[in-house]
């Protein structure tokens, strides 16, 4: 005969505290059904990352990279993109650290995909 076993506290792995089942959002792929990090420190990482974009946007506007596809005519405006793209993608491969050269690969990827719009290419 097996014995069933329905937890009512999970160990936070960021603060390692023990907190009852509801202090954890819901996951459904984790074998218990809730995150892995607590409500409280699932909130300061979703922050920090908030944070993080808005700081690596502003980076990018101070750079010039920043691309707003407007009712210009996308022809007239290419070579342009493709200077913004180009240090877009310099400033990747020469970034150092992970998380920096992550939101700089995000950022050409953002910037191809608003061309990909522009020339009707995808959906948007």
């Amino acid at each position: 005969m097996a014995v069933v076993v329905f937890a009512t506290h999970k160990r936070c792995t960021v603060c390692g505290e023990v907190k009852p089942l509801d202090n954890f959002y819901a996951a459904e792929r984790m074998r218990d059904g809730r995150q892995s990090r607590c409500k409280a420190c699932a909130n300061v990482y979703q922050a920090a990352i908030r944070q993080n974009r808005k700081d690596t946007l502003l980076r990018n506007r101070q750079a010039g990279i920043h691309v707003d596809i407007g009712d210009e005519s996308l022809s007239a405006r290419r070579d342009q993109y493709i200077v913004m793209l180009a240090a877009a993608i310099d400033r990747w491969r020469d970034e150092e650290d992970v998380q920096d050269r992550d939101s700089a690969r995000e950022a050409v990827l953002f910037r191809c995909r608003q061309l990909l719009e522009a020339e009707r290419l995808v959906q948007p």
